[in-house]
């Protein structure tokens, strides 16, 4: 049940849009609206406008480019990404994470963007994009700016699409949660080339409710050094993550098994 009062648009072009933003930017923009939904019934936002991107149709588009890459729009579903069988061909980690969230209901309100923006149920995704050196392409009146650290996001701007590059190895995905609230506290998203005896990690991501989306060079090398799983190193994971998680409400150490198991695991798999 929602108590507060807040006026509503719903403009039918992006022009119509950023026209909104601008005279409004504090408003909140519900792109598909389940979390955004969650977050008002909480009383966790209370904006006095929600502007809609509903009616936005050149938003709600999957586009395969020559390059091998997709373009995602920023009000696709997240059930429209699960169904669709160039994301699923191409970017498996990213329906993996989608489809572990579990509530096919939640997917078919809930957009990309909307997921992107407000941090909704699966914060593997946006470790999952960034591995995948995701472009996200924002408008901002008549300028496109593009950037790859959602963290540049320019003020009172829009994301309208995120293009998703493949990669030549594979990509993993985990999200870690509280083994008492199951409440999710950190997704890692990890890309792997070559074989045993050459493995070249390309990304490796982790990104929190209270962390900033970081790339985890040190321990990419570590995995270069390491070549097998019997040769990681727990004790130089654990130092290599304290400063990535010091924010999350996790222990520590419960975070560092965690990534210490996956990566194992992850090697493990490299033929």
């Amino acid at each position: 049940m929602l108590t507060s009062q807040f006026a509503f648009k719903a403009p039918e072009t992006i022009e119509e849009l950023l026209s909104e933003i601008d005279a409004n930017p504090d408003a909140a923009i519900l792109s598909g609206g389940h979390t955004l939904i969650g977050l008002l019934k909480s009383e966790a936002i209370d904006p006095d406008i929600i502007i809609s991107t509903e009616k936005i149709q050149g938003l709600k588009e999957i586009k395969q480019e020559s390059d091998g890459s997709v373009v995602i729009g920023s009000s696709v579903t997240l059930s429209a990404l699960l169904d669709n069988s160039s994301v699923g061909a191409k970017f498996p980690s990213l329906k993996e994470v989608i489809r572990n969230i579990g509530d096919r209901q939640y997917c078919n309100q809930t957009s990309i963007g909307d997921e992107f923006s407000y941090k909704g149920n699966s914060i593997g995704v946006l470790a999952v994009l960034l591995a995948h050196a995701a472009e996200f392409c924002f408008c901002k009146g008549k300028d496109i700016v593009k950037v790859v650290d959602p963290t540049d996001k320019p003020n009172q701007s829009i994301l309208t699409s995120i293009k998703l590059n493949p990669s030549k190895g594979s990509t993993h995905v985990r999200e870690i949660k509280d083994p008492i609230s199951r409440l999710p506290l950190c997704g890692i998203a990890i890309q792997i080339e070559g074989n045993k005896k050459a493995i070249q990690p390309t990304n490796f991501i982790v990104y929190g409710q209270n962390i900033a989306p970081t790339r985890l060079i040190t321990i990419e090398n570590l995995i270069k050094e390491a070549d097998t799983p019997e040769n990681i190193q727990k004790e130089k994971i654990g130092k290599a993550i304290s400063e990535a998680v010091q924010n999350s409400p996790a222990n520590p150490d419960y975070v560092t098994n965690l990534v210490y198991t996956f990566i194992k695991r992850v090697i493990s798999s490299v033929g």
